[in-house]
């Protein structure tokens, strides 16, 4: 069964009906359309639906208006249930015709606009506003809408807002339950993601889930089949007990040496987490002195720090996805403790050719990251990094991330900083960009920003998908603030 195809459009605009058209697939999409009913209709006046462009669109809403039921009631294919859905069909084509609209296979994602409250309150915010457009389709009583960009970040907000509502209080998550959990139930994910909701505001409650915690991670050594998702929902609980608890710390970078390639895996991501705070970053890499004498038990006292070194091990597995969790937490450690990682910089540049696409976007942010504090770490990176800010995809995403931070230290990157603040500003938007690229270019842009950006930064931080993008834009608030 092909799944129902959705109207497309851009997230500024949309339609709204006088009347809704009755015509609905009948799994539920609003405005959608069912092609396993229409297909063959369709096909019949030429146009293929589950590929039809915003041209296509349009000449089907122009065909269907001057398609009788009797014509439609003669073919021998399937066809509208009758006159009423006919004209259902014409008025939804006529509309997101005229809208601009193409025909997608829905995946199950929705949009803001999708509500009803919002669209209602988009609506009166279109017709009184002279930023806003409104236009009409009279022979179908539609009228479809193009919101301005501060309404639409507006509307987002509210949207984000609403749904935030849903989620539970932290005083009803009950801890030692959740450990209990942990160490009974057969997937334990649920227990591990509430004590990391926890973890992320209120660590200290967590203490006591230590030893449970790590005990997700070795069932990943016992068991070669064992699922990780329990597992990397212990990863983000560990990460915010270790921004309060040495012995976890300790216990982190000890197992970024495991025999294991998934516990490595996992320790890394949590370092790298934990190391978004910078008092933990520094700890991560501090003497034995420093950190309570417990790093000493990692190393027997001197040497490089051992977070640094194991990382810098982990670049040359050969899995790419502990390649790229190894870069991950170097970036992170770099951020605040840039001459700890500066040792291995030049094995962090050799990353940028990494076959693993997330390891290289990695590899690229952090060769900026560390540029920013050093120039001369971008080694001769630097031509590298244009070439892939002129191209497109997460490499030119992450390329343009990189060369905002070596604007930032004084290098020539051959772009406007203008232009660049303003690409960096695009990639930040919640709304249109995934985590990883926002939380990565809302820190950039607290490197190049401008005094207006701030406002924008509150935006990112309460409408972001995640705590950790929200503390990011957070961060790059105050960075701004103190740079400007």
């Amino acid at each position: 069964m092909d799944d129902p195809l959705v109207f497309a459009l851009p997230d500024t605009v949309f339609v709204a009906f006088d009347e809704e058209p009755a015509v609905a697939s009948r799994r539920g999409a609003r405005h959608a359309i069912d092609a396993t009913d229409f297909a063959a209709f369709f096909r019949r006046y030429g146009v293929d639906i589950r590929e039809a462009d915003s041209a296509d669109v349009r000449s089907l809403g122009d065909l269907l208006s001057t398609l009788s039921w009797d014509d439609a009631e003669a073919t021998t294919v399937p066809r509208p249930a009758d006159a009423d859905e006919l004209a259902a069909l014409t008025r939804l084509f006529l509309a997101y015709g005229a809208a601009g609209a193409s025909l997608e296979p829905a995946d199950g994602t929705t949009t803001y606009l999708d509500d009803d409250g919002l669209r209602a309150t988009a609506r009166r915010t279109a017709e009184g506003c002279d930023s806003c457009t409104a236009a009409s389709v009279d022979q179908v009583g539609a009228t479809y809408y193009e919101i301005c960009n501060p309404h639409r970040r507006a509307l987002y907000r509210r949207a984000v807002e609403a749904a935030g509502d849903d989620e539970p209080d932290l005083d009803a998550i009950d801890v030692a339950d959740c450990v209990d959990r942990l160490e009974t139930d057969d997937d334990p994910t649920a227990a591990a993601a509430a004590l990391a909701r926890v973890a992320r505001e209120e660590p200290e409650r967590v203490s006591a889930a230590r030893g449970a915690l790590f005990d997700v991670l070795d069932r990943l050594r016992a068991d070669p089949f064992a699922d990780e998702g329990p597992a990397t929902a212990a990863v983000t609980a560990l990460a915010g007990l270790a921004t309060v608890d040495a012995e976890t710390r300790t216990r982190l970078v000890e197992l970024l040496d495991d025999d294991h390639a998934g516990v490595r895996r996992c320790a890394a991501t949590a370092v790298g987490v934990a190391a978004e705070d910078p008092e933990t970053a520094a700890a991560l890499v501090a003497s034995a002195d420093d950190d309570g004498g417990l790093l000493d038990r990692v190393v027997g006292g001197g040497g490089p720090p051992p977070a640094i070194d194991r990382l810098r091990a982990m670049l040359d597995e050969e899995s790419p996805e502990n390649r790229a969790r190894a870069l991950f937490a170097l970036t992170e450690l770099a951020r605040d403790e840039p001459d700890a990682v500066a040792p291995v910089a030049g094995a962090v540049r050799g990353h940028l050719g990494d076959e693993d696409p997330d390891a290289r976007f990695r590899a690229i942010v952090a060769t900026g990251v560390l540029a920013r504090h050093d120039p001369d770490l971008v080694g001769d990176a630097l031509g590298r990094l244009r070439q892939f800010a002129g191209g497109a995809g997460p490499d030119a995403e992450a390329a343009t991330v990189a060369l905002a931070y070596c604007l930032a230290a004084g290098l020539d990157v051959g772009k406007d900083r203008g232009d660049l603040r303003r690409a960096v500003r695009d990639l930040a938007d919640p709304s249109r960009e995934p985590d990883r690229t926002v939380r990565e270019a809302a820190l950039a842009l607290g490197a190049v920003g401008i005094d207006s950006d701030r406002d924008y930064l509150s935006w990112v931080r309460d409408c972001a998908g995640s705590p950790r993008v929200a503390a990011a834009a957070e961060r790059a608030a105050r960075d701004l603030r103190e740079r400007v």
